[in-house]
């Protein structure tokens, strides 16, 4: 009984002391977490990043909004290499970046007539009329199946701003 209350309190010392470290993420090999723990710490501003880090994460929202169109060669080699893993080993923490990075621009595009990517100005000229007309004319179907990636996506996230968005667009 007494090793298992040790036990026990010594798993909640860690808890506890240590609440930012983390199980590696399952199938994810050691030598890719000792690389990429820093990374993600770095991109939500729990330890310092290395200046190539830095400057990545401050074109997080062109990296995943706009396929790195803005980007240098070499961080757009870095993109191609990191956002899958990134995505697979790391779901819930990409969410979290696309919504601190992207959503907040794809509103202020969409409501505010802020500045807008090519996506999102793709988007923004086919909404009305997918909404009215339920059809995307001249769209091939991968650009219909990210229109409606998109909408699902906001009307299940954040269907407050939706309901503006629809309203906005819809008269």
């Amino acid at each position: 009984m007494k090793v298992k209350f040790v036990a026990f309190i010594g798993i909640l010392g860690i808890i506890l002391f240590c609440p930012d470290s983390e199980a590696i993420p399952k199938g994810m090999p050691r030598e890719l977490y000792a690389k990429y723990l820093p990374k993600i710490a770095c991109y939500f501003k729990q330890q310092h990043c290395s200046l190539e880090d830095a400057y990545f994460k401050s074109q997080f929202p062109d990296i995943v909004g706009n396929e790195c169109s803005k980007c240098d060669a070499k961080t757009k080699i870095k993109a191609r290499e990191e956002m899958p893993i990134i995505q697979k080993f790391y779901p819930t923490k990409f969410r979290i970046l696309l919504e601190k990075y992207v959503i907040p621009k794809v509103f202020d595009c969409l409501l505010y007539d802020g500045p807008c990517d090519k996506k999102i100005t793709l988007f923004k000229e086919k909404l009305p009329f997918i909404l009215k007309n339920h059809k995307c004319p001249g769209c091939s179907e991968t650009v219909r199946f990210k229109i409606r990636e998109r909408i699902i996506y906001l009307k299940r996230r954040h269907a407050k701003k939706w309901r503006e968005i629809k309203n906005k667009y819809l008269h």
